[in-house]
């Protein structure tokens, strides 16, 4: 059975107290028989000279040792008191020592237990012996055999999935260089072939120098999570390419139109054709060339609806961000859409600087500019008036953002549901005519490329403004 703190502290200080007892003992007896031997000494020469002194020398003798035994007695009792003393004081010291010791033993079993909820560990990497310390609770996190010891950078390198590795040793490497914080998400495949994601933070540790001795940091199992999120996200592309789908029905009439029109061109060339061939009718070559540029050019214009159409259809959650002409994805957009105000008498005006360039992802960009327009075009749809209606799309550029601005003359939105527009199956429209998703999904997709979405009503005039970073 394991000592007591204070029965390891007490038992060598009583030891150490009791010797110097003894020695202290043994030095004022030592003394005193010197001194002793010194005085008799004294004595044996009086009494050559007084023959008659034998009386005196004894009360001499007598009253030195009586002398000798009170010192004696009186550092042995000052000793004692001294001991007592010190035995009080320690007893308080190791009283708070063991206090210390159980409150942090207490937080250490506390915090123990918060990690193994947490799923989380700590980690220590030592730049002069490039070694790194585990705790218990990363081992077993890591499905890794404590016996074993902690794996070097390399072995730890080759436990992550390739994926994540050049993430993990890039931040790693550059926090054992300058000591910045960094913070990346790794995978690991355990030894049951499971897939497992952990939250990897560290920082460096700094001396009294202001040198970088050391990282630190910790390990967290965010396995549950990650999967949750990977599974919103797949639930969130979906819905997505469900609105796009419900974009397109909406605009299927419109886009219907803007295809049959180059479709009737197409086909009264080949009617005319058809009757030269035939030799019903002469045609000069010049009159031929003219066909055929006219045929050229409405192919040219269905097979840009059609990409169109293509390109908006596609998944673009996993494109990557690039810099593209605001212009191009503008006029990517209307393809789609301009049919149908021109349908419905709706006055439709642009106003992009060609050389305006934002970061984004086309795709998605573009749907968001279809949302809104679409939004728009339903609004002023039914509107009784025939002339005055206007939807605008304009540009700015300010210090800090690209703003388009999309702006339509209808009813406006209502007070009272102004604040609840961007919430996900929120609609105004009637039953059938939407799902309330469109203003939810395009906030979602400024937000993803740090930029934000909002309504500015005003009393003959409704205003989307979106505002990508410059």
């Amino acid at each position: 059975m394991g000592l007591s703190v204070r029965t390891k502290v007490m038992l060598p200080t009583f030891i150490l107290i009791f010797l110097s007892l003894l020695a202290l003992g043994f030095v004022l007896v030592n003394s005193m028989e010197k001194t002793l031997n010194r005085e008799l000494n004294k004595v044996r020469v009086i009494e050559n000279i007084q023959t008659d002194g034998k009386n005196s020398i004894e009360i001499d003798r007598n009253e030195l040792i009586h002398q000798y035994k009170i010192i004696f007695i009186t550092s042995i009792l000052i000793t004692i008191f001294s001991c007592f003393i010190l035995y009080i004081f320690l007893n308080q010291s190791i009283g708070s020592i063991i206090n210390l010791e159980t409150m942090l033993k207490d937080r250490s079993d506390k915090l123990i237990e918060a990690q193994s909820v947490a799923k989380l560990g700590s980690w220590h990497y030592d730049l002069n012996t490039k070694k790194f310390t585990w705790t218990s609770q990363l081992f077993s996190l890591l499905d890794f055999d404590e016996k074993l010891g902690e794996p070097s950078f390399e072995q730890q390198y080759e436990l992550i999935l390739p994926e994540h590795r050049d993430e993990w040793k890039r931040a790693f490497i550059k926090c054992t260089n300058d000591g910045d914080y960094f913070n990346v998400i790794i995978s690991i495949k355990s030894a049951k072939s499971t897939i497992n994601y952990f939250e990897v933070q560290g920082k460096g540790v700094w001396n009294s120098v202001n040198q970088l001795i050391a990282v630190s940091g910790t390990c967290q199992n965010v396995t549950e999570k990650t999967n949750r999120e990977i599974e919103l996200n797949a639930e969130r592309n979906r819905t997505i390419q469900a609105s796009k789908m419900s974009n397109l029905g909406e605009m299927a009439s419109g886009i219907a139109h803007e295809l049959n029109n180059p479709l009737t061109v197409l086909s009264g060339f080949a009617f005319k054709l058809n009757k030269v061939a035939n030799g019903d009718q002469e045609i000069s070559k010049s009159t031929l060339i003219e066909y055929s540029d006219n045929i050229k050019a409405m192919v040219k214009r269905m097979g840009t609806i059609i990409n169109g159409l293509r390109v908006f259809a596609r998944d673009g959650s996993n494109q990557p961000k690039e810099k593209v002409q605001l212009i191009k994805v503008v006029n990517d957009s209307l393809f789609l859409c301009k049919a149908q105000f021109e349908n419905k008498k709706i006055k439709f005006e642009v106003k992009v600087d060609e050389n305006i360039i934002v970061d984004c992802r086309e795709i998605l960009i573009s749907q968001v500019l279809i949302n809104l327009l679409n939004n728009a075009y339903q609004a002023l749809k039914n509107d009784e008036r025939l002339y005055d209606k206007f939807v605008n799309l304009t540009c700015s550029v300010d210090s800090k953002w690209v703003n388009i601005m999309i702006e339509d003359n209808g009813p406006g939105v209502p007070k009272e549901f102004q604040d609840k527009i961007f919430q996900p199956f929120f609609t105004t429209k009637k039953v059938g005519e939407g799902t309330g998703l469109g203003l939810s999904i395009s906030k979602g997709i400024i937000e993803s490329h740090q930029g934000e979405l909002h309504l500015e009503q005003f009393e003959k005039l409704t205003r989307f403004i979106i505002k990508l970073p410059k």
